[in-house]
């Protein structure tokens, strides 16, 4: 009876720290992995306000390839990441 309660115990103490460990594993994949308001976010810096200034209007136009709207001023796709022709 008391065997098979440390054997619970032990089993459940390793699935909260593989747990852990992914989760950790997760953050440092989407930190080096994603865009860069994603690596801010999980870096614990802050992150700043992105918004153009008023006098700074940007359009947006779709993609050529997926159809997806980019930065008039974008070279690349964000989604796709297929180069913009000129």
């Amino acid at each position: 009876m008391i065997e098979e309660i440390e054997i619970t115990l032990v089993t459940l103490a390793l699935i909260v720290v593989a747990f852990i460990l992914f989760r950790f594993y997760r953050k440092m994949k989407i930190a080096r992995s994603g865009s860069p308001k994603s690596r801010m976010i999980y870096s614990g810096k802050s992150v700043t306000n992105d918004k153009p200034k008023t006098s700074q209007v940007i359009g947006m136009i779709k993609c050529e390839y997926c159809g997806s709207l980019m930065p008039q001023t974008a070279t690349i796709c964000s989604n796709c990441g297929a180069s913009r022709k000129k």
